[in-house]
């Protein structure tokens, strides 16, 4: 997935359906996959309002989806398509390390500085409705 707008220390975001089918924790693929989600949403699937196996249907999606039958047919489709790609490249994945707390230093104070600057915001915002309400009486 690198491109000239991608580098190697960029993140992307995207269905984790699409983003299984290139990039995972398998060897034949380059990229690495986050357990973390960012958001998930519902799937469902558009039926009649009185269709008559509604419960069927419905138990069958959890049955295929419990048993792990739908990662599983993700799996093999992405190796197949490993398997027809021209370029085919095993990434040892043993130099790769979890984030640290040191790591997101930055993130945390970038947080905490706009958490403070929009509580003085606030704050500046009653303070100053409080005076221009006591200036009309």
């Amino acid at each position: 997935m690198q491109s000239p707008q991608i580098d190697l220390r960029s993140a992307t975001v995207h269905f984790r359906m699409l983003l299984q089918m290139v990039a995972g924790k398998e060897v034949w693929k380059k990229d690495f996959l986050s357990l973390d989600s960012l958001k998930m949403d519902n799937v469902a699937i558009p039926m009649k309002k009185h269709f008559c196996h509604k419960k069927k249907l419905n138990e069958l999606i959890t049955r295929i989806n419990q048993a792990g039958l739908y990662m599983k047919i993700i799996t093999d489709e992405t190796f197949r398509l490993w398997l027809n790609s021209p370029e085919k490249t095993i990434v040892d994945n043993s130099e790769w390390k979890p984030l640290r707390y040191c790591d997101l230093t930055g993130a945390f104070v970038s947080l905490f500085i706009g958490l403070k600057l929009a509580f003085v915001s606030l704050i500046c915002e009653i303070g100053h409705s409080k005076i221009r309400k006591h200036q009309r009486d």
